[in-house]
């Protein structure tokens, strides 16, 4: 298995998130539901810190261990604390699209939302029991936090562009470029364990992202019209 049918792997995995039914019809969603979707998407992205210290802890490679950090590290990227992390840019872009700063900061996770962040933690567990744990850590990380956060992002484009340009954007419009940069440098480091005689090596990299692509999947679920939180209200 190459680098390249790796990327093939990640690649229909964005699609087929790219095309499950909330991200499909993103640009028609109204919003009161978009307004919901974007605020419990806030509480995954508080979650990829301990997520990223799940996987570096995990990691054995110094190479890929330092990417990672690294990865982390530009989540807050003044050690000085002079420039705003990436979490508070999230909610200047989510004041800036209209939603009161008060609503933002008070808003909670679901109980879907919470199973959601559970179950990205549970990926890195998942990861850990492979044959090629160190390939499936990576691959892990390059999907979930790195290559299907591009995907949904892109997906939710057109909506979010109906109430802020993506050159006015802080968060969402840097995130669209630099969390495809991530994933590629992931996906180097993930290539240098490859054994291409190891027969194991296909099955690990596509279970971890099949893992990964449903747990995306089970959060959007509850953005349906038929979802039981949203047939309750908000």
């Amino acid at each position: 298995m190459t680098g390249a049918s790796i990327e093939s792997t990640f690649a229909e995995a964005g699609a087929a998130l790219a095309s499950s039914p909330v991200l499909r019809g993103a640009a028609n969603l109204p919003d009161d539901v978009f307004h919901h979707l974007l605020l419990q998407r806030r509480f995954v992205s508080l979650a990829f810190t301990p997520f990223y210290d799940m996987v570096i802890d995990a990691l054995e490679s110094p190479r890929a261990r330092l990417v990672c950090r690294q990865v982390l590290r530009e989540e807050y990227p003044d050690a000085a604390g002079n420039a705003p992390s990436h979490r508070e840019l999230l909610v200047a872009d989510l004041v800036a699209m209209g939603l009161d700063r008060d609503v933002v900061l008070s808003s909670r996770p679901t109980a879907a939302t919470v199973q959601s962040i559970d179950a990205s933690f549970e990926l890195v567990w998942s990861a850990l029991a492979s044959p090629l744990r160190e390939l499936a850590v990576i691959c892990t990380a390059a999907c979930y936090a790195e290559y299907l956060v591009a995907a949904e992002y892109a997906a939710l484009r057109p909506r979010i562009e109906q109430a802020l340009a993506m050159d006015d954007s802080v968060f969402y419009g840097p995130h669209l470029l630099h969390d495809s940069g991530h994933f590629k440098r992931l996906l180097e480091e993930g290539t240098r364990t490859l054994d291409r005689d190891d027969d194991s090596v296909p099955g690990s990299c596509t279970d971890s992202v099949q893992r990964c692509l449903a747990a995306k999947l089970a959060f959007y679920e509850q953005f349906t019209p038929d979802s039981p939180a949203m047939s309750r209200g908000r």
